[in-house]
């Protein structure tokens, strides 16, 4: 399923990135609590993870590393007020958009 912009809007989403290349992710990023979003070129959510305080470049590499990219070109992370919002946040998203790379154990 395509990413909806108005999960921007989330309440206890504080800032978000825009898309970039998997490959550059570490340009993007800032070492914050949230989600990030793989997500094929289409922006369709291909995984949701999610990253504890100061742990997003880590929590990316990996999912990376354990195939969570499989079909992914794209990341966008949203970052969150503290690390419960982050879990909160990232089981709405998987809720909403059933990615193939979470549901599937890829």
């Amino acid at each position: 399923m395509k990413f909806d912009t108005d999960d921007h809007k989330i309440g206890m989403v504080k800032d978000y990135t825009r898309w970039s290349k998997i490959d550059n992710y570490q340009d993007n990023l800032k070492p914050r609590s949230g989600v990030f979003l793989f997500a094929n070129r289409g922006h369709d959510v291909r995984y949701v993870g999610k990253a504890a305080k100061r742990g997003m470049l880590d929590a990316i590499r990996s999912a990376i590393n354990s195939d969570k990219d499989y079909q992914a070109t794209r990341i966008k992370a949203l970052y969150t007020y503290d690390d419960r919002n982050a879990l909160d946040l990232r089981r709405r998203l998987i809720t909403a958009y059933s990615p193939l790379n979470n549901e599937q154990g890829v």
